[in-house]
């Protein structure tokens, strides 16, 4: 039995020896591995057809190229292949990317319902009647508005749509806003607790209680010094990670900031008292030199003079004191009690921070001259990093959290101002929305290289848009919560309170109190009973985010489903001869295979073999919080779904060498197993990978993007078990439990690949043609249908391509012929007698030491003015045919068929210029035949692909 079944997964090569086995019969024995593999799995001379991303226009291209290639070799000028001839039949490998697996999918579930032979003629002709077009084929046609087949205001269809969109946003926003309130009612009580304990609470008066706070914080401050002292010293390989020192030096310093805060409250919130110089330094020195003393026997074995660290170490201490003092001398000398006690609530724990940075400054001034002091400087400056964000982070939230409420009296006070408000941040964030444009497509040529005004807008509310929303929310909830559970500003009650002003509660807190207590009782002014009120309201908002957190499912309630069943019933359910759908809603669950049972199973491989193509479906694992510095730019990775196996390549890394990743063995799981008790479904693995609007889109995110998409629930994409070990208890789970943590880990760009579960989304977010996949598994001869919105075919899908596979694979490739394809012509223009494809070498002798080259033909759709009439008419009327932008997912007739029209015509006529000698043969030879036939026609002096698509790309 495979590991894989054992719960343990099956890496890279093991996934390649069993898919030589599956599709050639061919058995390759664990001894042979690395180079000696790829060598081997190149000598099968595999063929694979490839279908780039592109949303409906993708697939309605490729559907006459699959028509094409169904068609040829002919056996006379009006009559097609005979099914065992047909070059469809002679790919071993299916590999699509988005759009480009609508069309696959079609073909993979087709060929599984139904034998080659069947779908071979249907393809090619019309076997009921020349008015009769096959029901597979039709129905495309027919679905082709596949997300609302009926379309306009009066269409019940659109109206679905919408309560779907709205019903899901709905519920994840019930979702966030009980989430942000626990957090906000946490904060609140916090700040109430730090005033209460700290000025007017039954302990304000106690000296006791007034030393213990001094002392548990300036405990925390030296446990936190005491792992900077053991850790910024040690050598290459040694200490503590970031999330190590988040925890154990960055919170227990914030807390200790907290109890400092809070023992201050009374002497200088209120008194004006501050302390003596002499106890705040002192309180320093001791901090810093108990610190040092726990760390001690660190030092010892450093190549310098402990006492004399220690020395300047206290003299960092001294420096921390006076930063300290004269913080606490500013606040005295500058503000009344109840500003004062705001800016100490507000700027405390931050202050004792930054004394901390300007304490770590000194030190590492008076050391300088010390052995690996160059290391000591980089570790002291990134934790003063993480210091200044964690600051600036927690004085954005307090203010935030306390001012909410007294900033909604003021809009309140000025409806227009609220109104101008609220829909300015809700603008900013839908515009923000609207003009990301092709920026969430997953296609590099969409992505946009012209710097313009519109541009700049753009780029500006993507950048501020989010945030605006977010900070709005915030301010908004936190004064609802303050109005609900306390009937006024949290920030007037404790300085009214603290001043003895004059207030009271309004009436609805009275109700309240009746409420949770059972009887009627005197509205609360203290802290105490404030605190009371935040208390009962943190319990109801923490149980009901855990309650919808639970019952909410991160993947359903996403546009995924809405997405996902519209693409199922049009390009899946076409293939479906015994159809029964819903007689309300349209659907049948029949429509959708699962992935598994789409190539033949082990009973029947001693039958006479089947054409069948072996679909690798491509997504997107993203890695946008990678600890790889050398993926900052893709943040993403490759995953396959195969009808075998589903996994990536670049999960479990098998060494480290300075702190970098080093070669990963992969991590596979059984897809008769994944993703759910009876394994993923084609129809999901095709949606994944075509989840093209996501909060995280491997290169094309950003922070803004990703916390917009979160917040509107702009998300395509879906959370499965990580393959690798991290999800040994959760890959063969549908998704996550519980929902708010993958819901943050999308909204703030923390997705990873080291987490017990993983967020997939459309493969034109890591490489948008299929190929990166085809060449790790050495397959020699490659038809590429590259129809991604390129209009002035800069190339960027075959750069990325091209550039990351040369990078991860070490296999290079060349197109000497590629400044031959031109784009369309524009109305008035000459009819242009270029090329639409050209041939690509792929040069696996020099990565692997041996072996045959690749060849890979290249389509690229574009528009000569030399068409059949319908394709000239319909480019006449769209002066963007053949490059309409993925977004328009909503084909009329015209436009269907003058793709699908172009698509056949292309490869068509490239087949029919072959000589019949040569088309009878193999697809070595057609591809050898077409390499001459472009040399012949050169003009330009060969390039490599590797540079030329980079620098078109760019």
């Amino acid at each position: 039995m495979d590991k894989d079944f054992l719960g343990t997964p099956i890496d890279t090569e093991t996934l390649l020896r069993q898919e030589a086995f599956e599709i050639e019969g061919e058995v390759i024995s664990h001894d042979v591995e690395g180079v000696a593999l790829n060598r081997r799995l190149n000598g099968l001379n595999r063929s694979a057809l490839c279908i780039s991303g592109g949303g409906i226009r993708s697939a309605t291209f490729a559907l006459g190229v699959l028509q094409a290639l169904a068609t040829h070799p002919k056996r006379s000028a009006n009559q097609a292949a005979n099914p065992e001839d047909a070059l469809l039949g002679r790919f071993r490998y299916l590999s699509t990317v988005s759009g480009g697996g609508y069309i696959g999918s079609w073909l993979s579930a087709w060929l599984s319902r139904e034998s080659f032979r069947e779908v071979q003629q249907q393809l090619t002709q019309r076997p009921e009647g020349p008015d009769v077009e096959p029901p597979p084929i039709r129905d495309l046609r027919r679905d082709s508005n596949y997300l609302t087949p009926q379309v306009g205001l009066t269409s019940v269809d659109t109206w679905t749509a919408a309560a779907i969109v709205v019903r899901n946003l709905v519920l994840i926003w019930l979702l966030v806003i009980s989430a942000l309130a626990t957090a906000l009612l946490l904060l609140k009580i916090v700040l109430v607790s730090i005033s209460w304990v700290g000025a007017t609470g039954p302990l304000s008066d106690s000296p006791a209680a007034r030393w213990t706070l001094l002392g548990a914080g300036a405990l925390l401050l030296l446990l936190g010094q005491r792992y900077t002292l053991t850790n910024y010293s040690l050598g290459n390989g040694e200490g503590g990670n970031q999330t190590r020192f988040v925890k154990f030096d960055l919170v227990l310093a914030a807390l200790g900031g907290v109890f400092l805060t809070t023992w201050a409250i009374l002497p200088i919130g209120w008194d004006a008292r501050a302390p003596s110089i002499p106890l705040v330094l002192a309180i320093g020195v001791g901090v810093f030199f108990t610190s040092f003393v726990l760390s001690f026997r660190t030092h010892l074995h450093q190549p310098h003079n402990p006492w004399l660290r220690l020395a300047r170490w206290m003299v960092a201490g001294l420096v921390w004191g006076a930063v300290v003092y004269a913080g606490l001398m500013l606040l005295v000398n500058t503000l009344y009690a109840p500003a004062r006690l705001l800016a100490l609530v507000v700027f405390g724990p931050p202050w004792l921070l930054m004394a901390q940075i300007t304490a770590e400054t000194i030190y590492v001034a008076a050391t300088s001259s010390e052995t690996r002091s160059d290391a000591q400087r980089e570790w002291l400056a990134r934790a003063a990093g993480l210091f200044v964000a964690a600051g600036i982070g927690a004085t954005a939230t307090v203010v935030l959290g306390l001012l909410g409420s007294r900033l909604m009296d003021a809009l309140l006070e000025d409806t227009t101002y609220l109104y101008q408000s609220l829909t300015g941040g809700g603008l900013a964030a839908t515009a923000g929305i609207a003009l990301l444009g092709s920026g969430s497509s997953g296609e590099g040529a969409e992505r946009g290289v012209v710097v313009s005004s519109l541009a700049r807008v753009r780029k500006l509310l993507q950048i501020v848009g989010g945030q605006v929303f977010l900070a709005l929310l915030l301010i908004v909830l936190s004064g609802v919560l303050d109005y609900l559970l306390l009937g006024g500003s949290l920030l007037d009650l404790l300085l009214a309170n603290a001043i003895k002003a004059p207030v009271t509660i309004s009436d609805a807190n009275t109700e309240l109190d009746t409420l949770l207590f059972g009887q009627q009782v005197d509205p609360p002014v203290s802290e105490g009973a404030l605190l009371l009120h935040l208390l009962c309201g943190f319990v109801l908002s923490a149980a009901l985010a855990y309650v919808v957190s639970r019952s909410v499912n991160i993947n359903r309630f996403s546009l995924h489903d809405l997405y996902r069943n519209r693409l199922v019933r049009a390009y899946l359910g076409a293939t479906h001869r015994n159809r029964k759908p819903n007689p309300f809603t349209g659907f049948d669950l029949e429509d959708n295979p699962l992935i598994n049972t789409i190539w033949p199973q082990a009973a029947e491989r001693d039958a006479p073999r089947v054409s069948r193509l072996f679909h690798v479906v491509n997504c997107t694992l993203n890695v946008v919080s990678t600890r790889n510095k050398a993926w900052q730019q893709r943040k993403a990775m490759s995953f396959v779904i195969t009808p075998r196996h589903a996994g990536a390549a670049d999960l479990n890394p098998r060494n480290t060498w300075r702190g970098h990743s080093g070669r990963y063995t992969g991590a596979y799981r059984p897809s008769a197993l994944y993703g759910g008790k009876r394994g993923i479904s084609l129809g999901t693995a095709m949606a994944v990978s075509g989840a093209a609007a996501n909060p995280n889109m491997g290169y094309n995110s950003s922070p803004s993007i990703t916390l917009l998409f979160a917040l509107f629930n702009i998300r395509l994409g879906w959370w499965l078990g990580n393959p690798g070990l991290q999800g040994n208890h959760t890959w063969r789970l549908s998704g996550p439990r519980q929902a708010i943590l993958p819901w943050l880990q999308e909204a703030f760009g923390l997705t990873t690949s080291d987490r017990a579960y993983i967020n997939l989304s459309d493969g034109g977010h890591f490489e948008n043609l299929g190929l990166y996949e085809m060449v790790r598994r050495r397959v020699r001869l490659i038809v590429l249908s590259d129809a991604g919105c390129d209009p002035d075919f800069t190339f960027a899908d075959l750069g990325n391509a091209v550039r990351k596979i040369q990078i991860d694979l070490g296999v290079s490739i060349t197109f000497p012929h590629l400044d031959q394809l031109q784009p369309r012509i524009r109305p008035g223009e000459k009819p242009s007698t270029a090329p639409y494809c050209t041939i690509g070498h792929i040069h696996y002798a020099d990565a692997d030491g041996g072996g045959e080259d690749g060849y890979i033909l290249y389509i690229k759709p574009s528009y000569h003015g030399t068409e059949e009439a319908g394709i000239r008419a319909y480019a006449n009327e769209d002066e963007r045919f053949p490059h309409d932008p993925t977004a328009d997912q909503w084909f009329d007739e015209s436009q269907f068929e003058s793709y699908r029209s172009l698509g056949f015509e292309i490869v068509d006529e490239l087949l029919s210029g072959i000589p019949k000698t040569v088309q009878g043969g193999d697809l070595e030879a057609i591809l050898s035949a077409l390499s001459q036939q472009l040399k012949a026609t050169d003009t330009v002096v060969p390039m490599r692909a590797a540079s030329n698509g980079a620098t078109a790309a760019e």
